[in-house]
């Protein structure tokens, strides 16, 4: 779900390396560590917001939505010790750039509910263990089951990202669906499909509008991550961001409140692979232990489902998409970002 497009043309921005990596993290080292008792104007105080605000534009637009958000907090707290009219222009300064900024505090909130289930153990039943590791808890508020999933697996990183991030392709390994289509592009890292899965007659189509994000956290804890989350009841998500709803009477929406997919490469051919979602598929009439054993057994199809495609992916029409212009720029890209990242660890331990 990782588009090639750009939003508002800083997205265009060229790939960081390395170098560019390290002087910007020690440039917020050296901010962190400011208390800025020096700034005594108003005006050196809005200079200092900018410095920050285009290190959060930089960062965000490079998918490290981690660094984007410490550096708008560190922005955000130069107001402190403003007046209460320095306050309201400071406000106003940083609405030229309300959009992102929304985008970027929403978009964190939810890397931390995700990481939240994917780093705590505590109340998950193991369902299997045999190479596939399976576990899910109940949800006290709906009833249904959160399913987590992890796995190390002997394919390139690049090959799990694609069948993730091809949506167009999911037909081949998510059963019944039978539409899908590209909505809004909101910056390379973030876009909105619709997705509909056809069933049996006489029950209804189910369908979903779905906001995927792309995350690079190669820096935080050696991971890519894909977060997704449906948005068909969020209006202002589709004001916000200029978005047409597609309306398709008679169907049933599918509400995924959590979801996400994590890869952590080992090596070149080697990666770590957890995954989390919590989803209600909005059958009323079916009890819920008949919803929550399907959602457990039907996790190993797709997870084999998955992995035959991803280890067949040379001449695979996954591969073809990687090639495509407008594409390839990306998983080159993203290629670098990981052959750098192992040049950066390698270097660490010597």
């Amino acid at each position: 779900m990782i588009p090639s497009q750009s939003y508002h043309g800083l997205a265009e921005g060229k790939s960081s390396n390395l170098n560019d990596y390290q002087a910007n993290q020690q440039g917020y080292d050296i901010l962190t560590q400011h208390t800025f008792s020096d700034l005594t104007s108003f005006e050196k105080v809005l200079k200092e917001a900018e410095k920050l605000l285009d290190l959060m534009k930089d960062a965000y637009f490079k998918h490290r939505l981690d660094e984007a958000y410490r550096k708008l907090i560190l922005c955000e707290s130069l107001k402190a010790n403003l007046t209460p009219e320095e306050k309201a222009r400071f406000d106003e300064f940083l609405k030229r750039e309300e959009k992102i900024i929304a985008d970027i505090k929403q978009d964190h909130q939810y890397l931390n509910e995700i990481l939240k289930e994917l780093d705590n153990d505590e109340g998950w039943t193991v369902e299997r263990n045999d190479g596939l590791k399976v576990l899910y808890k109940k949800d006290s508020a709906t009833g249904l089951i959160s399913l987590r999933m992890e796995a190390e697996i002997e394919i390139p990183l690049i090959n799990m990202i694609t069948l993730i991030n091809e949506v167009d392709l999911w037909p081949h390994w998510v059963p019944f669906i039978r539409k899908q289509a590209e909505v809004k592009v909101i910056h390379r890292g973030a876009k909105v499909y619709y997705l509909e899965a056809g069933l049996p007659y006489p029950l209804p189509n189910r369908d979903m509008h779905i906001y995927g994000i792309g995350v690079n956290r190669l820096y935080e804890n050696g991971t890519v991550m894909i977060m997704a989350k449906s948005v068909d009841h969020d209006l202002e998500f589709f004001r916000s961001h200029n978005a047409q709803k597609i309306e398709k009477p008679g169907s049933v929406h599918v509400d995924i409140h959590l979801g996400a997919f994590e890869v952590n490469p080992l090596g070149p051919n080697k990666i770590h692979y957890r995954a989390v979602v919590h989803a209600n598929p909005n059958f009323s009439w079916v009890p819920d232990s008949v919803i929550n054993f399907t959602i457990r057994k039907a996790s190993g199809f797709i997870f084999n489902q998955i992995v035959k495609h991803a280890k067949k992916f040379k001449g695979s029409a996954w591969e073809e998409e990687t090639q495509k212009p407008g594409k390839r720029e990306f998983y080159d890209w993203l290629n670098n970002e990981v052959n750098e990242y192992f040049e950066k660890e390698a270097i660490l331990k010597k």
